[in-house]
């Protein structure tokens, strides 16, 4: 059945094997053959082989498809001869159906498949995203030119960048030609501070006579201003929310100390004390408990600022050149004075309202 170089890439063990052959010669056939004929010997044989320990490389996946195909259908074959041989051995019989349920597991494929399954089953090691696809050959193309552009980009951020030695020096040929990307190239980053800006700029930029190509993102720009404008609103019915909350606590303490002193109130009225040696203690208290509702915050919120700011610069240094953070000592020069006048504000309101409904003097 077998030819003797045939039976010899069958047979032969403890050596690299390369055969070459012709299509149609029966290398496939002489392939399963010699799988099956290790899977055949004895567990403790050196030469064993479970199937789900090879590695079997085709170039597309109908062949692997068929290899597969032919090694079960080999496999089949050989449990039914047992079975139906006058002296079976049932532990070949059990090692063949163990292979052949092993078989579903097999490394048989292409090498594109080997790889993406290998790097499927250790995506947690690598950090990779286990939804990660084979990219076709055009979202390839894509790719390699995005890439070429991040990596100009880059280099000409730097000054001292060889990038721009090499654009001097190759930017245009002997013949004059002018149509070298890198020729008089340049790259700037332009940062906003109002948003809204975002499109007019772009139209502006893309109409500006030299400038070859403008990157801009309307999405991110679109996105980040709703949100801008959603945490707007969100900010203003939470500080909202807030104020009628900060009135209705001071009230209720207001209202407590009134029930408290009535008496004392009625004495000092009985004595001739006007109504406004009366009502200003209150009053002073309403804003000496705005006062420090309006200072532990800031005090709460300097301390995490500082933490925060300084974790984001150290775990992100991409931002040290993108970003800045506006120092505390700026930021709290203004809002001290704003929140004291606030919290005083509150406390006044509040203390108010509860005199004028509580205090009858």
């Amino acid at each position: 059945m077998w030819t003797d170089d045939q039976k010899n890439a069958i047979e032969l063990n403890d050596k690299d094997i390369l055969v070459a052959a012709a299509a149609g010669s029966g290398k496939t056939a002489v392939l399963v053959e010699r799988v099956v004929s290790h899977l055949l010997l004895p567990e403790n044989d050196k030469n064993h082989w479970d199937v789900d320990r090879l590695m079997v490389v085709t170039f597309t996946n109908a062949a692997a498809e068929e290899m597969r195909q032919r090694i079960e259908k080999a496999l089949e074959e050989k449990i039914e001869s047992e079975r139906l041989a006058e002296n079976s051995d049932k532990k070949l019989i059990e090692r063949l159906e163990k292979q052949k349920i092993l078989l579903s597991n097999a490394s048989i494929s292409t090498m594109h498949s080997f790889c993406q399954n290998l790097i499927r089953q250790n995506f947690a090691v690598l950090d990779l995203d286990p939804a990660f696809r084979a990219g076709h050959d055009q979202e390839i193309k894509i790719m390699q030119q995005e890439v070429m552009e991040e990596v100009f980009e880059k280099y000409y951020e730097n000054s001292d960048s060889f990038i721009h030695a090499f654009a001097e020096k190759y930017g245009s040929d002997k013949n004059g030609d002018e149509d070298n990307p890198l020729k008089n190239s340049a790259y700037f980053k332009v940062y906003l501070r109002d948003l809204s800006m975002h499109d007019a700029l772009k139209t502006y930029l893309e109409a500006t006579p030299g400038i070859r190509k403008v990157r801009a993102s309307e999405t991110t720009a679109n996105t980040l201003s709703d949100f801008g404008k959603i945490v707007g609103y969100i900010s203003i019915a939470i500080i909202l929310i807030l104020l009628a909350v900060g009135i209705f606590l001071i009230s209720n303490t207001v209202m407590i100390g009134i029930t408290v002193r009535k008496e004392e109130i009625s004495i000092m009225k009985m004595i001739g004390a006007t109504d406004t040696f009366v009502r200003l203690p209150f009053i002073v208290e309403g804003i000496i408990i705005g006062l420090i509702g309006a200072g532990i915050p800031l005090v709460i919120l300097f301390f995490v600022y500082e933490k925060v700011m300084g974790y984001m610069m150290s775990q992100f240094h991409s931002l040290s050149g993108s970003a800045s953070f506006i120092e505390s000592g700026e930021i709290f020069a203004f809002m001290v004075p704003l929140a004291l006048i606030i919290g005083a504000g509150i406390g006044f309101i509040g203390s108010f309202i509860t005199i004028r409904k509580h205090l009858r003097v």
